[in-house]
């Protein structure tokens, strides 16, 4: 019998405008370097991707359950748990956050995993097909995606389980569309240039910089989540960044930000990602998980149950405001009578796109590498 988990992410941007966990920065890592020789834009969403992995925790024993523990850093279940429910309240405090998550079933699941699930708010069917699961994942996000399980049919599985998350979040800053024509071009990996629509702002924002990289802040409306923006150095390619991009690295440049005068022009973007988080997960240790032999007594007492499959799909869209607001070309202190200085940040090559909640700001709501634009 096997198990399908399935992650669903959508990201909508509308620009208007303490546990150390190394396992996102692993797991990040080892999907962008099987795709690098693809040139491919990857999306992921580790605070999903722990979530659902902990949630099954619940389920397990023995060494299926110890690899998922250790694998994402924490001594217990019972922390783990803890855990689960202080990011799903984070969430549902959030309004721009919307998560749901869904169990079906075609085999008898022990009454206490039942009741376990409907605590972490897991709708719960014993009785499903593949329209149905569609119906359901374009509920909750938003009709994004027409087809599932890369079109498999998910009566061949015993068990699904389906975590999604749906984000529409309107940054702080004031942005617009830029129609500075020296500012329209993306070069990719290879330095092919696209023309593509860019957005622009001048602000102050939380920055960092050494030999090695950029780093932007723009935090979103109410302050709980922010946008990160880091962008390669020319002397370092962005996978290069990506692989020394670690949770020490990351806790320096948390720490050193400053408040700096930029003008900041950012691609406007439309990308869909969809990946098998299976063989990922075997790399960092979560490997019992998908054995024969898995342990999951406390699901259900049929013998054989184990992953087989971890879907993960992604949709991330960053786009102009729907309102509109005044905007400055430049202030001036009338004491002095000289001008703001803003530093020009232009993110028109391969970038890293990190989403953080303030309260978890290391249990990433997204990680993106994007590596190449379709044309304007």
């Amino acid at each position: 019998m096997v198990i399908k988990p399935y992650i669903i992410l959508i990201f909508e941007i509308s620009f208007n405008f303490y546990v150390s966990k190394k396992f996102p920065f692993d797991l990040f890592s080892y999907i962008s370097n099987s795709n690098w020789d693809k040139n491919t834009n990857v999306i992921i969403s580790p605070i999903l991707v722990s979530k659902t992995l902990l949630f099954l925790s619940n389920g397990s024993v023995g060494k299926t359950q110890k690899e998922i523990i250790q694998t994402l850093r924490f001594n217990s279940v019972l922390e783990g748990n803890t855990y689960i429910n202080k990011i799903t309240e984070f969430f549902n405090l959030n309004k721009f956050l919307k998560f749901s998550n869904a169990i079906c079933s075609r085999i008898s699941l022990k009454h206490n995993f039942i009741s376990l699930a409907k605590k972490f708010d897991f709708e719960y069917k014993d009785i499903y097909d593949k329209d149905d699961l569609i119906s359901w994942i374009g509920r909750n996000t938003g009709y994004k995606f027409k087809e599932i399980f890369n079109n498999e049919d998910p009566k061949s599985f015993d068990f699904i389980l389906i975590s999604s998350l749906l984000f529409n979040g309107n940054l702080l800053s004031k942005f617009t569309l830029c129609n500075d024509h020296s500012n329209i071009y993306f070069y990719d990996l290879i330095g092919k240039r696209r023309k593509i629509q860019m957005l622009e702002s001048k602000g102050n924002f939380n920055y960092y910089e050494d030999e090695k990289l950029k780093v932007v802040e723009i935090p979103f409306e109410e302050n709980s989540m922010s946008t990160l923006i880091f962008i390669p150095s020319s002397k370092y390619n962005l996978q290069t960044l990506i692989d020394e991009l670690n949770d020490e690295y990351y806790d320096i440049i948390l720490k050193k930000m400053e408040k700096k005068n930029i003008e900041l022009y950012i691609p406007q973007l439309k990308i869909e990602y969809k990946t098998q988080l299976a063989n990922f997960l075997k790399q960092i240790g979560i490997k019992k998980v998908f054995r024969i032999d898995a342990e999951f007594p406390s699901i259900t007492l049929n013998y054989g149950l184990h992953l087989t499959d971890f879907f993960h799909q992604a949709s991330l869209e960053i786009k102009e405001s729907f309102f509109q607001f005044a905007t400055f070309i430049g202030l001036i202190d009338l004491n002095n009578k000289d001008y703001i200085q803003y530093k020009r940040i232009n993110v028109n090559k391969p970038f890293l796109l990190f989403i953080k909640s303030n309260n978890f700001p290391k249990d990433f709501i997204l990680m993106a590498k994007i590596t190449k634009l379709g044309k304007k």
